[in-house]
């Protein structure tokens, strides 16, 4: 196969796809090659046309294509000779070290452009590829005879010299170079006059082509020629000329501050071959154009290849049309335009040049961008910057996007982060009195507000000359207009960030607009669907308004608006007035949403639609706040009573109480059984708050109304709050009737979920009085519906019941098994109240294995999700715990600091069963540090309180006291032991709390040496 020779007998598609591969050399994919040849064709008929093109290949070039069902390649073990592979061969190492020979014989394979008599029809994507080959190969070929020419000329060749000049001058007519090596090589040759006129042709054609003159270094060698020089000058540097590259770029006049990344990553683009145009995209504001020149100044500086012809910084911002972007290019380039074709002239000037141009402000212009790629095929050395508030959709754009600068993650590492960096320089110029160390903390809070916008953040720093940093962060949730600007040298466009959002807004159509402002009634991002029913926002309107940077998407394919953003597209609403009916809209959106999750918060997909309202739930705020506000009550009812399943299992427990407070209280004319579920939602929650009269209260209230109706199901829920209050008060006994009662009812109307509840809950009961079997069976029976119902967050409770079971009978590997497993699905449905339970009880059997450092971690990972989600119960729970793992290590004031800060909580809870197990700990705690009187009074005292709660000392701690308690007694003496307990049985725990404080800061062992216990 020869450069240029086609084959008749094939189509002109089946030769395009032999020569692409062969040219190639690589394997690709049949989707990848239906795109190149037949883009213009259906899937399906794409597809048949490559089966077709193929068949026709293997008859008459058999073995030379290797075909699987993914790939078509080129077999490069059969006999062929490919031109373009020899003439890359002979040149090898791009010009660099190539003999006189290799020169010659790289030449003698260029015989034309690639492809030149070859065009296939109906494939623009072929043809746009042999664009580029034609132009890299036309560009080494040109470059090689540069280079065999001076081998000529330095070598006194003149003859041939002279004949490959010119032929390189039909090939590149403009390029300056070769002019100069034509003459030189004229002049050498005798031919005086004739190199005058070569000059003079070069000067015409710059002139007429181009518009500009010469280069000062052609001129020069005119001159010499002119007046008779016997030392002719060739392409050697003018040594008085500087050696830096011409730039046009602005001088700033302020640091640049942070970016480093995105600087790193930029040098890395625009290194690469492929990466030619790249356009910095982002919204009004964000740094673009700074970034930009900084990049062009850092080229500059570093002296990088690319830039060897210049670097140059072109505005477009005042700009008027597309048609005039190559004369403000030409003027910034420091070329004169001509009024014929500036554009052709543009692509003439940039032909053989190394430069990087830069356009900023692009947005207004994008649907000129397509003339772009003309420049990248004339000019295969120029790299393109792009500064634009919209993606330019042409084919070879890479999308660099610029974002907001870092922002602090936590308040010591926040003096060095970019955005607090910029607020601080900036304010400290309009105020020398500023001080970040006082204001640090309103400063992270703007920066944060403003998402890292770096113009925000910079309006917001001129305003501390008038506002305290705490009353410009209020100022800014609420008003825009605070950040402006008076600074004259400022544009306009710059001058507040209004006016920076108002140039975006005039950028979109009518349709756009009204899409961007409904935009706002989101809160915290929103996906495709919900934009197309409540902002009537198709996925090609949101996929434009990203690409004009007013909409952004996170990796989860979730879209939102920058907060500052989502204020002005609301004022656009506002003004619009349209506000009222989106955020009716919107309200209806959620509350179907809301109600469909609810229904599935027993069943299978528990788990998905839980993430779902977790996900939503600031768009779930928001349609609650607009409803109440708007006195649309009864949807605001009916959307709390479909979210209080959720807000009970992802321990959402005060906000979730606040809004049910608010639709029971309200005179929404909602149905008899909405309202009783939003009673019964509340009571549970209250009953989760440990608030025990409240959700007593609601309780009844709901199971009035839902025996009045006949509700069954519903009534056997309340009755379960109810049994859950006397539980929680220590009344075991009533506890288990009110369960029984729910269980019956359930089982009358086969509410499986309700009987499951009931049976578990009838076992919780079991476990605390001791009953193991019984517990263990109520826990089994419960288990298997939940399994069957596909309730991963039941399964997970009667899993964790079934491991305390398995722990009370000292079987730590059945606990552990349950207790993991329990936690896997907790996880899953995303409850932390249930995975800090799994954790804790985990801890306690890595202390009984004996494991401390594993128990420590467990109980404190549970401790620290308990005090997220603020369970006082829970962090009780594993303070005690913390304490019995410091107690099993022997470490005595270790231990009893964990006991008495539980202890606390458990005051504060009037939890007596709490009360009892932290004093049973701190007795053990102080016998360990040497005072067997005090722990058996603070013993005596537990005594009490064990009896009171009605419960029994679980058997793992048993265990671990009884060596505690054999050596009291032994120590005291058995008539002195029970003396002690007794007289710690009248004690005051409030009198125990204050002395146990006193003794530890005043440090334990000298505070029990000296007796400070009461006696």
């Amino acid at each position: 196969m020869r450069w240029g020779e086609t084959c008749p007998s094939l189509s002109a598609k089946a030769q395009a796809l032999l020569f692409y591969l062969a040219s190639t050399q690589r394997a690709c994919s049949r989707e990848a090659l239906t795109g190149l040849l037949w883009s213009d064709s259906p899937e399906d008929k794409a597809r048949l046309s490559l089966r077709v093109a193929l068949n026709a290949l293997r008859q008459r070039l058999p073995d030379y294509l290797i075909a699987t069902r993914q790939t078509i390649a080129f077999n490069p073990e059969r006999p062929h000779v490919l031109d373009t592979r020899l003439f890359a061969a002979a040149l090898h190492s791009e010009l660099i070290r190539c003999s006189l020979h290799e020169l010659k014989e790289a030449l003698a394979l260029y015989r034309g452009d690639f492809l030149q008599d070859f065009h296939v029809k109906g494939a623009p994507l072929f043809e746009e590829w042999v664009v580029l080959e034609r132009e890299r190969l036309r560009l080494q070929a040109l470059n090689t005879m540069q280079q065999l020419t001076a081998h000529y000329l330095e070598a006194g060749q003149y003859e041939p010299g002279i004949t490959l000049a010119r032929r390189a001058l039909t090939i590149d007519p403009w390029r300056e170079e070769t002019h100069r090596q034509l003459i030189t090589l004229l002049a050498q040759s005798g031919q005086r006059n004739e190199a005058l006129r070569q000059y003079e042709t070069c000067r015409r054609i710059l002139l007429e082509e181009l518009g500009v003159m010469p280069a000062p270094e052609t001129q020069a060698l005119c001159d010499q020629i002119r007046a008779g020089a016997g030392i002719i000058q060739t392409d050697s540097p003018d040594p008085t000329r500087s050696t830096a590259p011409p730039h046009n770029l602005p001088a700033v006049t302020t640091p640049f501050v942070g970016r480093e990344t995105e600087l790193t990553r930029l040098a890395a683009l625009v290194a690469g071959d492929d990466c030619r145009l790249i356009t910095l995209i982002g919204p009004g504001g964000v740094g673009k154009s700074r970034l930009a020149l900084e990049f062009g100044w850092r080229c500059l500086n570093q002296a990088v290849p690319w830039v060897n012809d210049g670097i140059f910084f072109v505005s477009l911002a005042n700009v008027e049309s597309g048609e005039f972007i190559s004369t403000a290019l030409l003027n910034a380039l420091g070329v004169a335009p001509i009024r014929r074709d500036p554009q052709r002239q543009l692509l003439h000037y940039l032909r053989n040049r190394q430069l990087v141009l830069i356009l900023d402000n692009f947005e207004q212009h994008v649907a000129s961008a397509a003339w772009l790629i003309d420049i990248l095929h004339a000019a295969p050395q120029v790299r393109l910057i792009i500064t634009s508030r919209e993606a330019l959709q042409v084919s070879e754009e890479w999308l660099f996007e610029v974002g907001g600068l870092t922002l602090p993650l936590e308040a010591e590492s926040a003096e060095t982060c970019d955005a607090v960096q910029l607020f601080a320089r900036r304010a400290k110029r309009v105020n020398l009195a500023f001080s970040l160390e006082d204001e640090l903390a309103s400063v992270i809070q703007i920066c944060r507000l403003v998402d890292g916008l770096p113009l925000a953040i910079e309006l917001a720093a001129s305003r501390v000359r008038v506002l305290s940093c705490a009353a410009l962060a209020q100022a800014i949730r609420h008003n825009l207009d605070v950040l402006v600007t008076t600074y004259q040298d400022v544009p306009l466009r710059q001058r507040s960030l209004r006016a920076t959002f108002e140039q975006s807004w005039r950028l979109l159509n009518v349709h756009e607009q009204q899409v961007f402002g409904r935009l706002a009634v989101f809160c915290g991002g929103f996906q495709v669907e919900a934009a197309e029913q409540v902002a009537g926002a198709s996925a090609v309107t949101l996929a434009t308004l990203m690409d004009k940077s007013l909409v952004r998407r996170d990796v989860a394919g979730r879209f939102a608006l920058h907060d500052l953003l989502r204020q002005y597209a609301g004022e656009k609403l506002r003004e619009s007035g349209a506000k009222p009916r989106a955020h009716a809209v919107h309200l209806a959106h959620f509350l179907a949403l809301a109600q469909q999750a609810d229904r599935h918060l027993i069943g299978p997909e528990q788990a998905r639609y839980l993430t779902v309202l977790e996900v939503e739930h600031d768009n779930l705020r928001a349609a609650l706040h607009w409803a109440f506000e708007s006195e649309q009550l009864e949807r605001a009812v009916e959307l709390c009573a479909a979210l209080a399943r959720f807000w009970l299992l992802h321990n959402h427990l005060t906000e979730g109480s606040y809004w049910l407070e608010r639709a029971w209280q309200s005179s929404a004319p909602v149905p008899a059984s909405v309202r009783a579920k939003v009673l019964a939602g509340a009571g549970r929650l209250s009953v989760a708050m440990k608030e025990c009269e409240r959700a007593t209260t609601l309780a009844h209230q709901a199971l009035v109304i839902q025996r009045e109706l006949g509700d069954k199901a519903g009534s056997a829920a309340s009755l379960t709050t109810l049994g859950l209050v006397a539980a929680m008060q220590g009344n075991l006994e009533q506890a288990g009737l009110f369960y029984e009662e729910s269980l019956a009812l359930g089982r009358e109307v086969n509410d499986e979920w309700g009987i499951a509840a009931a049976l578990n809950n009838l076992g919780v009961i079991a476990r605390k009085q001791g009953h193991y079997p019984q517990a263990c069976a109520w826990f089994e029976e419960s288990l298997v519906i939940r399994q069957k119902l596909g309730d991963q967050h039941g399964v997970a409770l009667s899993l964790l019941n079934l491991g305390n079971i398995a722990r009370h009978q000292n079987d730590d590997a059945r606990a552990q098994s349950c207790y993991e497993q329990s936690l896997g699905l907790f996880r899953e449905v995303g409850d932390k109240s249930g995975i800090a339970s799994s954790l804790n009880n985990l801890g306690t059997v890595a202390r009984v294995q004996g494991n401390f450092a594993r128990a420590l971690a467990l109980h404190t990972e549970s401790l620290v999700l308990r005090q997220t989600i603020d369970d006082r119960m829970g962090t009780a729970s594993a303070l005690n715990q913390i304490g019995y793992v410091a107690l099993a290590q022997g470490a005595g004031v270790r231990a009893a600091r964990a006991f008495l800060d539980s202890l606390r909580v458990a005051q504060e809870l009037n939890d007596q069963y709490g009360l009892a197990l932290n004093l049973n700990g701190l007795a053990a705690s102080v016998e360990l540090l040497g005072q067997p009187a005090r722990a058996a009074q603070l013993q005596g005292l537990a005594q009490v309180f064990f009896e009171i709660a009605g419960r029994p000392l679980e058997p793992d701690v048993s265990i671990l006291m009884e060596p505690y308690l054999t050596a009291m007694r032994l120590q005291l003496g058995e008539t002195a032991f029970e003396a002690a307990l007794n007289a710690g049985r009248t004690l005051s725990i409030e009198q125990v709390v204050a002395d146990v404080e006193s003794s530890d800061r005043s440090g334990w062992h000298l505070a029990f040496a000296h007796g400070i216990m009461p006696t």
